[in-house]
This record gives C-alpha cells, structure tokens and sequence, in this order.
C-alpha cells in the first residue's frame, strides 16, 4: 500500500512539472521583466508584494496593480492568459501589508 502511494505521489508531482513547464512564464510587469530577475534586489515599488517581500518597506503610499496578459496571442485553439492583483498598504516607516493574487487561464488545461 505505501508503494501504491508513493508511486501516485511521484505521478502527480512528474505531471505537475510536466505540464507547468510547457509554458515559458515571465514576469507580469515590463519593469521586472526588464531587469532579467535582478529586481528582487531593487525591489521598491508595488510589484515587490509578489517578487520580494521585503521590499514592501521601501514604497511610502498606497499603491494597487491589475494587469492581464495573453501569454501566447498567435494560439487560437486555446485562450491563455495570465492575470494579478496586487494591493500594499504602508502602515509605519518599517511595516507593511500586501496582498498579490496571480491567475494562470487555460481552457484545454482547466
């Protein structure tokens, strides 16, 4: 029995990858995309809530994104497309609170 599980475990996790690396995923913002993955180190403004955490002491107002992105736009037999919400809230000089929601849409893969 603990082999059977452990199989469906493997399975699961080696389809997972499988399938999520099909896709090419950037970034959501032409900023982060821009700097190739050295944005974590400079992060300062309200795409930190999602790339860097604690970044979030470094943006002084109140700041709210919503973006959408069709990844692939030349596939027409699929529609898929990736989307984020994200809201922080400077409360003092050292503390922050953010919240940053990412949708990945496919119809085949729903």
């Amino acid at each position: 029995m603990k082999i059977l599980f452990s199989i469906s475990i493997y399975i699961t996790i080696l389809l997972h990858t499988y399938t999520y690396s099909a896709f090419d995923i950037t970034p959501l913002t032409a900023r982060v995309y821009s700097m190739g993955g050295a944005f974590v180190g400079v992060s300062d403004d309200i795409n930190s809530v999602g790339f860097n955490p604690a970044g979030m002491i470094n943006v002084n107002k109140i700041s709210f994104s919503v973006m959408y992105s069709k990844i692939f736009p030349g596939i027409i037999e699929d529609d898929i497309s990736r989307s984020s919400l994200a809201f922080l809230n400077p409360i003092k000089k050292i503390h922050s609170a953010g919240i940053y929601i990412t949708n990945f849409k496919s119809q085949l893969y729903s």
